[in-house]
């Protein structure tokens, strides 16, 4: 298991903790999803775009298209 990919067990080990609830949920899922997009660009949205709320860019991604992942 990669580092990253531990990260964000840890987090999702939080996140179900506390829940949505807690104060830091945002900060927890925002991270989180950073994380996810460095693993699968095209499954998630970018870091800026998912925090601005923006639509994804992904005209300079070198990855196969492929449908979204939820």
């Amino acid at each position: 298991m990669s580092f990253i990919q531990r990260e964000i067990n840890r987090i999702n080990e939080e996140i179900n903790l506390k829940g949505e609830v807690s104060p830091e949920y945002h900060r927890l899922y925002s991270a989180q999803q950073a994380l996810e997009w460095v693993l699968e660009p095209m499954g998630v949205k970018p870091p800026y775009e998912a925090i601005m709320d923006t639509p994804a860019n992904l005209g300079d991604c070198l990855v196969e298209d492929r449908p979204p992942q939820f």
